[in-house]
């Protein structure tokens, strides 16, 4: 097949790139058989052992002679993401205006020259009690309109939502569009948090990490960054950056404690930035009625956190990415107004720039 990468660096968007030394992840590592319960039903070791072959079969597919293949030996020099923490005060999911406001969102960050827009969890229906009433099948209507959206703004999207699989079970579910609309990875959450099992059905495997201009990706969903392996397994592929939309309303001790330890943490042991990307909402009631604080986080290889969004309001920002040397902190470059359909708190946005040096 024709090498995506290879055709978006020519003729869609120009990328400077720079060759690295990425750790070699060489040494054995022991996988339990079940991991990331609090339940007795764990993960099958299926799910893990056909997660790390896929891996495998990604490095070995991904080299197509132009150098940016085949484990992350060669890398872009910077990346951006757009962190996209909006703000929803109703209890009812509201589609269209999700979706609505996703393509002004995807737009303002192209127009910025991001190079990726992360949702947070469940961002088609909100995350209520009643999404799974919306819940639609893989390539539905929201899905295929997010693929639009990447595609007609040339920039990659994660997108989350709630699908309904064949057998008509329901799942918290992630795809990640390539700028081209291609998709690159569907994923299933696998570690349900407490109540959810009452709503939603896990997955049984993590996607593979893929190569998105040239950063190797891998995508979890929120309580799966509450656990070590999910991680591990997906650094096991020698990933670059891991995406972990959320939806936590936890009492800000523990939340804080998440944000703050948990996974700046699973950036330094996984040498990866971390993208944990949360909703601002008030009053939300699934499982129970409870608020999002925000406070969306970036962190750095080194376990640095050089990006949190503000815990009282809804914002878009741009987080720069540095992977041409070890990062030290960040920097604001500036600020501007975004209207992102009244989803990011009264009509507007912090439209904001950082870059981490």
């Amino acid at each position: 097949r024709h090498c995506l990468q290879c055709t978006d660096y020519r003729h869609m968007k120009s990328v400077r790139l720079a060759h690295r030394q990425h750790p070699s992840w060489s040494t054995a590592m022991a996988v339990p058989a079940h991991f990331g319960r609090t339940s007795t039903r764990g993960t099958p070791r299926s799910a893990i052992v056909s997660t790390i072959l896929l891996g495998l079969l990604v490095d070995v597919l991904s080299q197509c002679g132009h150098g940016h293949g085949g484990g992350g030996v060669t890398g872009v020099s910077a990346f951006t993401v757009t962190v996209f923490q909006p703000v929803s005060t109703t209890l009812t999911p509201k589609v269209a205006d999700h979706m609505a406001a996703l393509q002004v969102a995807v737009q303002a960050a192209a127009a910025a020259g991001s190079d990726m827009v992360v949702c947070p969890e469940l961002y088609a229906t909100g995350y209520t009690a009643s999404a799974v009433l919306h819940a639609e099948p893989r390539h539905g209507p929201s899905y295929t309109a997010a693929q639009r959206f990447a595609r007609e703004s040339n920039i990659s999207l994660l997108f989350t939502y709630a699908e309904e699989g064949s057998d008509g079970a329901k799942y918290d579910a992630a795809a990640l569009f390539y700028r081209t609309g291609a998709t690159l990875a569907d994923y299933r959450k696998v570690n349900l948090a407490a109540g959810e099992a009452a709503f939603l059905t896990p997955g049984t495997a993590f996607a593979p990490v893929v190569v998105v201009d040239g950063v190797r990706v891998g995508v979890m969903i929120c309580f799966d960054i509450f656990l070590p392996e999910p991680a591990r397994l997906l650094a096991l592929q020698k990933v670059d950056l891991l995406l972990v939309p959320t939806a936590n309303g936890y009492p800000p001790s523990v939340y804080n404690q998440l944000t703050q330890l948990i996974v700046p943490t699973r950036g330094l042991e996984n040498n990866a930035f971390v993208v944990y990307n949360n909703w601002y909402q008030v009053n939300s009631s699934f499982p129970e009625p409870f608020t999002f604080y925000g406070q969306s986080v970036v962190a750095d290889p080194s376990g640095t956190l050089i990006y949190q969004a503000p815990g009282d309001r809804g914002i878009l920002s741009h987080v720069f990415l540095n992977y041409s040397g070890h990062v030290t902190g960040s920097t604001a470059l500036g600020r501007q107004a975004a209207d992102v359909h009244g989803l990011c708190g009264n009509g507007t946005a912090a439209n904001e720039r950082h870059a981490a040096n």
